[in-house]
């Protein structure tokens, strides 16, 4: 299973922790904010000591921020130290940390962490809104985030209060419904200033601390109905220190039911956030998945950053050299590559295209390892090889139920090289390279070049309304379809070695293709 580097950088402290695919938490290290250090120096010890326990799949930076996701920057960040936000660009820090990094709005991530693992999962159409210091929050619409260019629903700045505001008084939703209000409201009324003590007054009856806190909810309520407005979602989960109050719930919910969207089928739900303070750290498990494609940058810095075209083809006659244009991002998250299991002939090196082998026994064993990692994971499409070999790597996986037989996974055809060893080959033909020059009497690398792109094409379009692909197949394909993944020429697939029962990943860096894991055979190491 594959994991993610998540990290919580706030005003006070920050946290990184390791978090599976499917939201657990499995290991997680905090120290305060250093604000006198350089960034990102104090953050790569905090997460160095981290990625010394496990090697990870990408990262995931959660910043209380406005984030550019178009240039990959972090924008605008006044609880961090004046001099951090020039030094949280992702590709700085992809750099610093041999990873694929992404920098993702506090409140975004940990919309994302509930609405996929916590009080919102179910939902399609989800606002979080956490009240705590300040007021934030995150929306998700059919499953992805809201937002263009820049991180978007900064609702704690939103005004609730025109008189005040004309009048230059405090009229925001976070000046006026916060836990920083609820303090300096209660101060004003001769109550203590801690929100802590104000809400254990309300909890003993106290009328004037009552008071205060009415007030403060009402604002809330009606902020939480104003968002409902622009979005009718399906829930709202309230969250942060003072979010996660119970005595919030009936204040919204009547706010909800009296001011809030008339007519829909069925009301908006109101839910108490489940994962505490753990929530930004979870969404990274769900990050990629629930972002859109970030939008291309088109002034200024950013514009200047972006790499010219490369060339699309190699001069005429280099078989196997030409390079396609990279997939357009849609809704397909990630391809997962199973390559099938041990059998006779791949523990001889015999190259195995039509040959219709079984697995060993040996084999079946080690697969359902490879099975036990995909338990969980949810995926769109399944689709496997016709080939024996490959279809009884699925069935032994659990996915043979739901498998599409694919006949563009068959394993390159070998021709007259056929059950063959390479040795073997090359005693007739000197320097004979598969990627390059084919199989006489089978196929050359520009007729495999074109399976696979098609193939590449109809994974984009079967997945067009989200989700994850698995696949089921044979190493030379494979590897050839990891290397048209990247735009790349069929030749590179001879520098991707792919061992039997191994797991791979394609997926996206923001609008590019990439390999986030590749070659994983972690569930073999003791077997």
């Amino acid at each position: 299973m594959a994991e993610t580097l998540a990290v919580d950088l706030g005003g006070t402290h920050m946290r990184a922790a390791i978090v599976t695919d499917d939201g657990v938490v499995a290991l997680r290290r905090t120290q305060p904010t250093p604000r006198q250090d350089r960034c990102p120096d104090a953050l790569l010890v905090l997460v160095g000591d981290v990625l010394e326990t496990r090697p990870v799949s990408a990262a995931v930076i959660g910043v209380p921020g406005r984030i550019d996701h178009a240039a990959g920057a972090l924008e605008y960040a006044p609880n961090l130290p004046p001099h951090w936000p020039e030094a949280l660009r992702e590709d700085l820090l992809s750099d610093d940390l041999g990873v694929a990094v992404s920098l993702a709005n506090d409140a975004d991530l940990a919309t994302v962490g509930e609405a996929r693992f916590g009080a919102g999962r179910g939902a399609g159409d989800v606002v979080y809104v956490t009240v705590s210091t300040g007021i934030g929050a995150g929306v998700l619409l059919g499953g992805r985030l809201v937002r263009g260019r820049r991180s978007a629903a900064e609702l704690g700045h939103t005004i609730v209060d025109l008189t005040a505001h004309g009048h230059g008084e405090m009229a925001t939703a976070e000046d006026r419904g916060s836990g920083t209000a609820f303090g300096r409201l209660g101060a004003a009324r001769g109550l203590p200033a801690s929100g802590a003590q104000l809400a254990a007054l309300v909890e003993a009856g106290d009328d004037a601390a009552r008071e205060v806190w009415e007030q403060v909810a009402g604002v809330v309520a009606v902020t939480v109905a104003n968002v409902a407005h622009l979005f009718a979602p399906e829930v709202v989960v309230l969250g942060g220190g003072m979010g996660r109050d119970p005595q919030l719930l009936a204040p919204v919910r009547r706010a909800l039911e009296q001011d809030g969207p008339q007519g829909l089928a069925a009301a908006v739900e109101v839910r108490t956030a489940e994962l505490g303070d753990d929530a930004g750290l979870v969404g990274a498990a769900g990050w990629a998945a629930a972002s859109p494609p970030a939008p291309a940058p088109t002034t200024g810095r950013a514009a200047a950053a972006t790499p010219p075209a490369s060339p699309r083809a190699a001069p005429a006659g280099a078989a196997g050299t030409e390079r396609a244009p990279l997939p357009s991002r849609g809704s397909l998250q990630r391809i997962v590559l199973v390559r099938h299991a041990e059998t006779a002939w791949s523990l001889t090196g015999q190259h195995t295209g039509s040959t219709d082998l079984p697995l060993t026994d040996a084999g079946r064993r080690k697969v359902a390892l490879a099975g036990a990692r995909l338990t969980g994971q949810r995926f769109t499409r399944v689709l496997t090889s016709p080939l024996q070999r490959a279809a009884e790597t699925c069935a032994i996986t659990g996915f043979d139920g739901r498998a599409e037989v694919h006949e563009a996974l068959r394993e390159w055809d070998y021709g007259e090289y056929e059950g063959r060893t390479t040795p073997q080959i090359r005693e007739q033909d000197p320097g004979w390279e598969l990627y390059r020059d084919g199989a006489p009497g089978g196929e050359s690398p520009e007729a495999v070049r074109s399976r696979v792109d098609a193939l590449i094409q109809e994974l984009l379009a079967l997945c067009r309304e989200g989700g994850d692909a698995l696949l089921f197949s044979h190493g030379h394909l494979l590897r050839a379809l990891a290397a048209r993944w990247l735009g790349e020429p069929v030749a590179l697939g001879r520098h991707l070695g792919l061992g039997t029962g191994s797991l791979s990943t394609l997926g996206w860096k923001r609008e590019l293709t990439v390999i986030e894991v590749w070659n994983d055979r972690a569930h073999l190491e003791d077997v």
